[in-house]
């Protein structure tokens, strides 16, 4: 393989754990751009409290506060210098890219303030709301996607007097539409299925209560093979409310190499939606390119993302129209991946991203930076699941060392990896790296594995829970069949 320009600091080896074992199937050499986010967004409609840091502040030391099982006690004795409470987290973020408001639940007496503020900064001078016993909703402000998220705190404000509180809990609560998006699809990768058994497609999204279908196209001599069964299939679909795209996948596409053949193939499906009646068209074109799955991603990330983006660009310009692209939950925290989104913004009309996890929490924690990029850039945003089978995969990190398992050998510019069974030491014909740290994936915190119950459960929470972005665009789930 190639290797990069100088020896890297750490290699990492990911595979399958099989029968027979580890299955290292990729190397990869972690790119210094990556960064891992500062802080994670607040769940709403979790009770947030327990995650919150409680300090006191004032000159004249009047507010004592204590935290228990009911939940939050302070009080406040009389005093004229500024006095209070201030709650926040290095941790976590407010949600961006969404109307939401605060709502405390709690015991109150005395006219005890409630202003959200940047973090460290001073109390408003007049505080937005006031406790109150029972419910008291604070309207938290707007805040946009960026790299760093900006982090608040949540102050609450003596009297002059004596006042004293007891918060049993605080929630973020989306500001729903009227209507919730409700928006679903998935994937049919094998032609045969669409071509020859249409009627299973149909019941497909019936039964999954789908709105739209991904269909990989098969191309013929430069054509859409069985243009009638596709348009009478679309067709079909339609009548029941449910689109149909087509989808590409290949991570040759973001080489120069395989970019001729993926302008070819949209070429082609170009030309149907062209010669097709109104009713039968493809309702767009989705690409799913992988750049990462290429052995030129671990040499140069960003080249990978670059060539990504050019024929993001490309293939826009193919079709005829902006295009839907399924990408990482992590491209955002590459500073190539950024870079790449940047370059290709103006070709993209949807992001799918592959939040695969099971985890409402967790799901909702990958899902947000998108929500909020395509709330600031004005670009649909779907969040992908993981319905099929996954073995256990295994990530291994190897450092520098005199003595490991991982020798890499480096001459003008080509590298060899290779893996030992007992320990190695370095010469002057090759580097020798030792395992710093391994970590196994349970394939259950990934994928549904099939469990219709459980998927059918996190759907409903989430299109509940994301309802409340305007970028939402429904949920896409993988290995429904």
């Amino acid at each position: 393989m190639k290797a990069p320009a100088s020896p890297p600091p750490s290699v990492v080896i990911d595979g399958p754990l099989t029968p027979n074992g580890f299955q290292p199937n990729v190397v990869r050499f972690p790119e210094a751009g990556h960064t891992e986010p500062a802080s994670t967004a607040l769940t709403p409609v979790r009770d947030i409290l327990p995650l919150l840091d409680v300090r006191a502040f004032g000159m004249e030391e009047r507010v004592e506060f204590h935290s228990s099982a009911q939940g939050l006690t302070a009080r406040c004795e009389a005093g004229r210098q500024p006095a209070g409470l201030a709650l926040g987290s290095s941790s976590f973020h407010f949600p961006r890219g969404v109307s939401s408001e605060l709502v405390l639940h709690a015991r109150a007496r005395g006219d005890i303030g409630i202003s959200i503020v940047r973090e460290r900064e001073d109390a408003l001078a007049k505080p937005v709301a006031t406790l109150r016993s029972g419910q008291t909703i604070v309207p938290i402000p707007a805040s946009e996607w960026s790299e760093h998220p900006q982090l608040r705190d949540i102050v609450l404000t003596c009297p002059a007097g004596v006042a004293e509180a007891v918060i049993s809990s605080i929630v973020i609560a989306p500001k729903l539409p009227p209507k919730l998006q409700n928006g679903a699809g998935t994937w049919i990768w094998q032609p045969e299925m669409w071509i020859d058994e249409p009627q299973v497609v149909t019941k497909l999204a019936s039964d999954a209560d789908l709105n739209r279908i991904y269909l990989q196209l098969r191309i013929e001599g430069a054509m859409v093979a069985k243009p009638q069964a596709l348009a009478t299939l679309i067709e079909q679909l339609g009548r029941h409310g449910v689109e149909v795209y087509a989808v590409e996948g290949d991570p040759a596409m973001a080489a120069v190499e395989g970019r001729e053949n993926a302008i070819a193939r949209a070429t082609a499906i170009a030309r149907y939606q062209k010669d097709a009646r109104p009713e039968a068209r493809l309702s767009g074109i989705q690409f799913d390119v992988e750049p990462y799955l290429l052995d030129a991603y671990s040499r140069d990330a960003a080249h990978a993302w670059r060539g990504w983006a050019e024929s993001i660009v490309s293939l826009s310009k193919t079709w005829g129209g902006a295009v839907s692209v399924v990408v990482p939950f992590w491209m955002l925290g590459e500073a190539s991946g950024l870079a790449a989104l940047a370059t290709a913004r103006d070709a993209i009309s949807q992001v799918v991203v592959m939040a695969y996890r099971t985890a409402p929490d967790e799901i909702f924690a990958l899902s947000e930076p998108w929500l909020a990029w395509g709330a600031t850039h004005g670009v649909r945003v779907g969040i992908a699941l993981e319905n099929g089978a996954l073995p256990i995969e295994i990530h291994q990190t190897y450092t520098r060392a005199e003595t490991g398992r991982l020798a890499f050998s480096y001459r003008d510019g080509e590298g060899r990896v290779t893996l030992h069974s007992g320990n190695i030491r370095a010469s002057d014909d090759g580097l020798v790296y030792a395992l710093g740290h391994e970590t196994r994936t349970d394939p259950s915190r990934i994928s549904f594995m099939g469990d219709h119950r459980q998927l059918w459960d996190v759907r409903s929470q989430l299109l509940h829970l994301f309802g409340a972005w305007p970028s939402f665009d429904g949920l896409m789930l993988h290995g429904l069949r």
